[in-house]
């Protein structure tokens, strides 16, 4: 399939209510839970609009799964802190955007987490 066409049908369901072809967008962060077994919320990462998204995103990068976040400073930091753990040693480029920069002088110490900036 070429890139094109997955950028415009990758994710999409057909909405067997009005039998529409491509997912609408929801302008909504609270569901009704139909069935408690799928509690849709933003934090879960699970809403209609978060899972299409991550569904074409998958299908572009070849990726089995992806999590969307609403910032890229949010992405950054999750990663971070899923990866590094008390005791850990990160060596992080000096010059990288200036809220990471932050986040690690400030917040990685709160952790045990020890770091290193280099590069020019």
């Amino acid at each position: 399939m070429q890139k094109n066409t997955q950028c415009v049908h990758s994710g999409s369901r057909i909405d067997p209510a009005t039998g529409g072809l491509n997912t609408p967008v929801y302008p909504s962060s609270a569901f009704r839970y139909l069935d408690m077994a799928e509690n849709v919320y933003p934090r879960y990462y699970n809403t209609p609009n978060q899972k299409t998204v991550v569904e074409k995103l998958c299908d572009l990068e070849g990726a089995e799964g992806g999590i969307l976040f609403s910032s890229g400073m949010a992405a950054i930091s999750a990663m971070m802190l899923a990866f590094l753990n008390s005791g850990d040693h990160a060596v992080i480029q000096k010059d990288i955007y200036g809220g990471t920069h932050h986040f690690v002088s400030a917040d990685f110490k709160r952790f045990g987490i020890e770091f290193t900036f280099t590069g020019n």
